[in-house]
């Protein structure tokens, strides 16, 4: 978003829906004289105060990200609808992907509530979660890449990366 943010000379650039969820709020703020404060680059702090609002809404309990979660995030702060359907790999589809961060989710929960897990978690449990979970940090890292590179005009604002493990 900051970089989105960056890049902007004009509201233009940023999607859509994100513009039609502040107009919303600006339509029903208390403040009647609210939408003043879109003139000039007044648009710039409306954005970061939006951003700020989502943050602090969606973050408080963002420790359970869930892929409704995940979508939700990114398509009110970008305009990317639907991100974790990209989650899918040689051999492991969306579905699959999905559950598997459930249950990660889920494991992590019992462990950091005290509760027992269903089974004992092994070092090679936790040597896959690593490997899954950065193959996903990849993935959302590139697509959030082309989403903002394609939304500014501009080449991708970070690297590539490429998941490279020796078993896939």
């Amino acid at each position: 978003f900051d970089y989105l943010m960056s890049k902007s000379t004009s509201y233009k650039t940023i999607p859509s829906n994100v513009l039609k969820n502040i107009a919303n709020q600006l339509k029903n703020d208390k403040h009647e004289l609210k939408i003043w404060e879109l003139s000039d680059t007044g648009w710039k702090k409306i954005l970061l105060e939006y951003k700020d609002q989502i943050l602090f809404d969606k973050l408080d309990y963002f420790h359970v990200p869930r892929p409704d979660k995940i979508d939700d995030l990114f398509k009110q702060l970008l305009g990317l609808n639907n991100i974790t359907s990209k989650l899918t790999w040689k051999k492991m589809s969306n579905n699959k992907v999905k559950l598997i961060l459930n249950n990660f989710i889920d494991i992590r929960g019992a462990i950091a509530h005290k509760v027992k897990t269903s089974k004992s978690i092994q070092k090679k449990d936790v040597l896959n979660y690593i490997m899954f979970l950065n193959r996903i940090g990849i993935i959302l890292h590139n697509e959030v890449n082309d989403h903002l590179s394609a939304l500014s005009d501009d080449i991708s604002p970070w690297d590539y990366y490429v998941f490279n493990n020796p078993k896939t």
